[in-house]
């Protein structure tokens, strides 16, 4: 199957059951791999794995796409194939496919296929959970053409401000839980400042979501109640959940506000050595492409570092070119994914030697 023919069905499959189903089928008809299987758990958490005898090589596949929230550019125009999850990360798995099944041998390597990356880490948990090998190297097929080492981490954190409700009309008599709300995250990135780095650049904070209501819900009061989730992508293993929560103590002594706080997620800051990629650089080169390497302070969060974190095996994403991540116009470049294939395809050789 040709490359255009391959995003085609793949990018028109925008749901879960149907992304999932088409992998599985693709990876059984290969009929490339000792075994394929497919494991779910009570969370939600869903894993395909399909591996060729011990792995030195795994390519790790999200199968998660986050719609936009207006109407999504499909087709191809050009170069460019548009279209839900065409860079992110549906280009890239189209390069893993176009390699496999191109292969006339191929040994010693797997494809792992996840749920819950773009949410709750469903698939990422069970992967944690259950996972046996021992590659030298695990693939993430998303970037664009440029090797990704490392990335800042990321904490999330659940925020409810109280304050005191008052009439609008006299609002030195209350406490705005909304402009504590704000005071709250500027005071938290003041602190973010203090913690330098020249690779990842600044922490970077995020209000997700902001909601407010006065008491009984009537207009014309003071907001005395504020719920807020804060991202932060953080730029150094120095700075931790637990520190941010004592910040947010420290406030509340010098506002006056009552703070409740809870942290949702807390994921570490990766940097991967560049002499455990040498295999990947090698591929390039064979392939007759550059080496070219990601700005890791512009890296979003892979929670397929997690394994890195946890079994020292090294994690990089190498991908398809392309832009639009998570907005209506995505697209993915259709030369760069033929052309990701074929790194892929020299890659699959020098492991598998």
């Amino acid at each position: 199957m040709q490359v255009k023919s391959l995003l085609r069905e793949l990018i028109s499959r925008e749901d879960e059951t149907s992304f999932s189903g088409w992998l599985l089928e693709q990876v059984k008809k290969s009929q490339k791999f000792d075994y394929v299987k497919k494991v779910k758990d009570s969370r939600g958490g869903l894993v395909i794995e399909a591996i060729k005898g011990e792995p030195q090589l795994i390519f790790l596949c999200h199968m998660d796409t986050v719609k936009a929230s207006v109407g999504q550019k499909r087709g191809v125009h050009g170069d460019r194939y548009y279209g839900l999850g065409a860079k992110d990360m549906k280009g890239g798995i189209v390069s893993v496919l176009k390699a496999v099944l191109s292969a006339s041998e191929m040994r010693n390597m797997g494809l792992i296929f996840y749920n819950g990356e773009e949410s709750d880490r469903s698939g990422m948990k069970l992967l944690l959970e259950k996972f046996k090998y021992f590659p030298k190297l695990i693939v993430c097929p998303e970037s664009r053409f440029v090797i990704g080492s490392g990335c800042k981490g990321l904490m999330v954190v659940s925020v409810e401000v109280r304050g005191i409700a008052a009439h609008t009309a006299r609002p030195q008599q209350g406490l705005n839980s909304v402009e504590g709300a704000w005071e709250l995250v500027e005071y938290i990135r003041s602190k973010c400042k203090l913690f330098k780095s020249k690779m990842l650049g600044h922490t970077l904070i995020t209000p997700l979501f902001i909601i407010s209501w006065p008491e009984f819900n009537l207009s014309g009061i003071v907001p005395d109640k504020c719920n807020m989730n804060l991202e932060l992508r953080i730029n150094s293993s120095r700075l931790t959940g637990d520190m941010v929560l004592s910040w947010v103590k420290e406030f509340c002594k010098l506002s006056g506000f009552k703070v409740e706080v809870k942290l949702i997620e807390e994921y570490p800051v990766t940097l991967i050595p560049k002499k455990d990629l040498l295999p990947l650089t090698e591929a390039i080169n064979v392939a007759g492409e550059d080496v070219r390497w990601a700005d890791v302070s512009l890296s979003g969060f892979n929670d397929g570092f997690l394994l890195f974190h946890k079994y020292q095996i090294p994690v990089v994403n190498f991908g398809p070119y392309g832009e639009g991540n998570h907005t209506a116009n995505e697209w993915v470049s259709i030369r760069s994914v033929e052309k990701t294939a074929k790194v892929y395809s020299y890659l699959m050789q020098i492991m598998g030697k």
